[in-house]
């Protein structure tokens, strides 16, 4: 075999493994984005509000739990707030402040139904002027 050839054919091998590698990894880039996002539900239990992070108990408190996280996985970590649907509705806010002040902003809020296994993606919208009567064509800012 020449020099050229098993140069050629050294090569290809080269890019051969390179590729392997790359399609083993799918493409997947390192980062924040590829983070174990970290998990909140609140539930409802004898009649008080209880946190869970990641399928544990949230103590001693959500704060210094979303804490020792923040450091863990940065501030970018992508959060899922998960709230059974009898939570009281200012539990959004609770727990955004809280994240906040854990710095952490990534979040994706869910309110779930237990008894239909389901669940419904809360999404925030700009702030809109009060009114008795708003616009129902959908336009955020449209008041009658």
């Amino acid at each position: 075999m020449s020099y050229a050839r098993t140069k050629a054919l050294a090569l290809a091998m080269a890019l051969g493994i390179l590729f392997l590698f790359s399609a083993e990894t799918g493409g997947q880039q390192r980062g924040p984005a590829h983070v174990k996002p970290i998990v909140i539900r609140a539930e409802m239990a004898k009649g008080r509000v209880v946190y869970q992070v990641d399928s544990k108990p949230a103590l001693p408190d959500l704060l210094r739990v979303l804490n020792v996280l923040e450091e863990q996985r940065g501030k970018d970590c992508p959060v899922v707030v998960l709230l059974d649907f009898r939570v009281p509705i200012s539990e959004f806010w609770n727990i955004d402040g809280t994240a906040g002040k854990a710095d952490l902003t990534n979040l994706r809020y869910f309110v779930f139904f237990r008894d239909t296994e389901k669940m419904v993606e809360i999404k925030w919208g700009p702030a809109v002027p009060y009114s008795t009567n708003p616009s129902i064509d959908r336009d955020p800012l449209g008041i009658r």
